[in-house]
């Protein structure tokens, strides 16, 4: 007779009704603490730094609580409204009747984070519309939700993705991960591990090119080399954009892909506009040892040269708004058109626009979302529509709560889980320990016919070698601050090459 089989013969008060892989986890924990108090409170610290109590799946590494739970609440202030809407839906479906899913990300931050606590709520909020339509839709399988958080620089990925590898064979099995934080190392790296273990993801936000490389890895965002592409189209068809002069967060954080490879795109594309041009290079607040502001001063002024039409920021947006006030403060009031990209829709820094326009300073940016102009009806996507609905009977806040396109792409990352997991139920696949491969094969089929019908937009995967996970089809709008109508069509994402 083995251990385990002994133990549940002796369970005398439920313990082996829990899920199988968390039966084990908590029984583990279990006799850890017997330990330590058979050992007199050594190493008694060690038990006490679970977050949510034992056997909650949250443990406190540096001060920040992190790991994997579908109820615990990494900040009461900021995400109590939905994680209590997230776990009440959870508690509605019961054991054994439903998949799980699982929003990975920084739910804890500080001042260098990439994100913000805000960001991470409406993302959470994003995941549990998508969760309601699920859930509501008659699907016959239905989805619950798990909140798994690596740390404010995912600096924790490697113990978060195993706890989430283990999920796989619970009763209600982890399918999926969506999230996947930001275009930086641990992000490639923990996608490796998951893709290994036969999990598929869907990234948010995550736009750096190299991760096109990774088996299994799909994304709702396009990669920076779309973003790039949509400027490149702007500014072919805008009079007055000659000369530029490129801005580069080239600091210590060299874990951070995005910024590196927009820096890489933006050289290429704009190689005729830069000439001879030195790269004006500077340390980005994400790094812990960030930007000073007088010598990010001094870099900005550098852009104001009076032959340059255009400044090609390939930053963070965290540093952005800084940026943009000391060229207000500084630049002279000559015109200059201020260029960015990323998954971010910058809606934030219409604050500005007074600003702007005063000292003759136009931001543009290619960006994932445009929920001001949707809303208004302006090349609104199809499915934007249906969308809103859900997201207003949510109540999870209004509409300005759509202004950084969060909301919306978190929604579509499960959304792609939900229309993938839809179809393969409708090949007769049935929930067990193989549905994440099931899943992950229907997602390599959503094409042609079995689009997702996104609030960002209509989008599909490309299914021609080489193969990716990367969105085809999908609109990148161009927005302006001041606000312009954009001019010409609005440009859409094509099928890609891998980038290794």
């Amino acid at each position: 007779m083995s251990h385990w089989t002994a133990l549940e013969q002796a369970d005398t008060e439920g313990l082996f009704q829990l899920p199988s892989g968390r039966r084990r986890r908590v029984v583990v924990l279990l006799l850890v603490a017997a330990l330590v108090l058979a050992l007199g409170g050594w190493g008694i610290a060690t038990v006490v730094r679970a977050c949510g109590g034992l056997g909650s799946g949250v443990t406190s590494v540096g001060g920040e609580c992190v790991g994997v739970s579908d109820s615990f609440v990494f900040d009461e202030d900021e995400y109590a409204g939905v994680m209590s809407r997230i776990t009440a839906e959870n508690a509605s479906i019961g054991q054994g009747s439903a998949v799980t899913v699982a929003v990975l990300g920084s739910f804890t931050t500080d001042d260098t984070s990439a994100v913000s606590k805000a960001e991470m709520r409406r993302q959470l909020a994003g995941a549990y519309v998508a969760q309601r339509r699920h859930n509501t839709s008659g699907t016959g399988v239905r989805m619950k939700l798990v909140v798994a958080n690596w740390g404010s620089h995912e600096q924790e990925w490697s113990r978060v993705v195993d706890g989430l590898v283990e999920r796989v064979d619970d009763e209600d099995p982890l399918v999926a991960v969506t999230g996947m934080g930001v275009s930086v190392t641990q992000t490639r790296d923990a996608a490796r591990r998951l893709s290994q273990a036969g999990i598929p993801m869907v990234g948010t936000i995550t736009t750096a090119d190299e991760l096109t490389a990774v088996d299994g890895y799909f994304r709702v965002s396009p990669p920076n080399r779309e973003y790039v592409s949509s400027l490149r189209s702007y500014v072919q068809r805008t009079k007055g954009l000659k000369r530029a002069v490129l801005m580069a967060d080239q600091g210590p954080a060299s874990n951070d892909l995005f910024t590196a490879n927009l820096a890489e795109d933006m050289r290429t594309a704009f190689a005729r506009e830069i000439g001879l041009t030195p790269i004006i290079q500077f340390t980005g607040t994400q790094d812990p040892q960030g930007v000073q502001p007088n010598s990010f001063a001094v870099k900005a002024v550098e852009a104001c040269r009076d032959d340059n039409d255009l400044l090609l920021y390939a930053g963070r947006s965290n540093d952005l708004a800084q940026l943009l006030n000391i060229l207000v403060e500084r630049c002279g009031h000559r015109k200059l058109t201020v260029m960015t990209g990323g998954s971010d829709d910058l809606g934030r820094f219409r604050d500005l626009s007074a600003d702007l326009a005063a000292a003759n300073i136009t931001l543009v940016y290619a960006s994932g979302a445009d929920a001001v102009g949707w809303l208004a009806g302006q090349d609104t996507p199809a499915a934007f529509g249906d969308f809103h609905k859900y997201f207003a009977d949510a109540g999870l806040g209004d509409d300005t709560e759509l202004d950084d396109g969060a909301v919306m792409s978190a929604h579509d990352s499960v959304r792609v889980v939900s229309t993938a997991l839809e179809l393969a139920l409708e090949e007769g696949v049935t929930p067990g320990e193989n549905t994440r491969h099931d899943v992950m094969q229907a997602m390599s089929s959503l094409n042609g016919d079995f689009e997702v019908q996104g609030a960002t937009g209509d989008f599909s995967f490309q299914v021609r070698p080489p193969a990716t996970g990367d969105p085809v089809g999908k609109p990148v709008p161009v927005v302006s601050i001041p606000q312009a109508r954009q001019q010409g069509p609005t440009y859409r994402t094509e099928p890609g090459l891998i980038r290794r």
